[in-house]
């Protein structure tokens, strides 16, 4: 429920050895423009190394993913496509609000469609996180921090130290969010 520091959970992390891959990651409500039509939307601003963990190449439709050496680039789910009529090379205008509760709009050129087995996923969007942090107004923070472990016989350790640093809540990925439900844990 609350925006954490980008910079000061990694080094909280770091400095206990937790974690073999640590990302910060943007979870945002918007409503997506084009031309005449809009569509609401869950946008994802993540960092490079997400993308590769999750292994999103396997979900790539056409194009390519967010190169994180370009700025204003978006990759959108199939039945965004569908509902907006949208092709590669097309620009999009993402309104949100900003974490100070003013709305903000930006314009993003489409350089990749994902379909995933999930018809909620295929209604969201990503973004490279800096993007997100300038579009949400929130310069060094994220919604959520993740830590993904080589090995898991360690989590429920990992866990109680981390519960333990600055009152961050932790969870394993399968009770949070939309995770929890497509998990079946709700």
């Amino acid at each position: 429920s609350s925006n954490i520091s980008y910079t000061e959970t990694k080094k909280i992390l770091n400095d206990k050895r937790i974690g073999d891959t640590l990302v910060g990651r943007i979870k945002f409500g918007s409503l997506m423009f084009f031309e005449e039509e809009d569509e609401k939307a869950l946008g994802f601003g993540i960092e490079e190394e997400d993308y590769k963990i999750i292994g999103f190449d396997k979900f790539m439709v056409e194009g390519r993913f967010l190169d994180s050496n370009n700025n204003n680039e978006i990759v959108v789910g199939l039945k965004l496509k569908e509902k907006l009529n949208l092709s590669l090379g097309d620009e999009v205008t993402v309104l949100s609000s900003t974490q100070y509760k003013s709305t903000y709009a930006l314009n993003y050129k489409i350089v990749g469609f994902y379909a995933m087995d999930n018809e909620k996923l295929n209604r969201t969007f990503y973004i490279n996180l800096k993007d997100a942090m300038y579009h949400l107004d929130m310069e060094d923070r994220v919604t959520e921090y993740l830590v993904f472990l080589e090995k898991d016989e360690k989590i429920s350790e990992y866990i109680e130290i981390l519960k333990e640093s600055k009152g961050l809540l932790v969870k394993p990925w399968n009770e949070v969010g939309l995770n929890a439900f497509l998990s079946g844990v709700l």
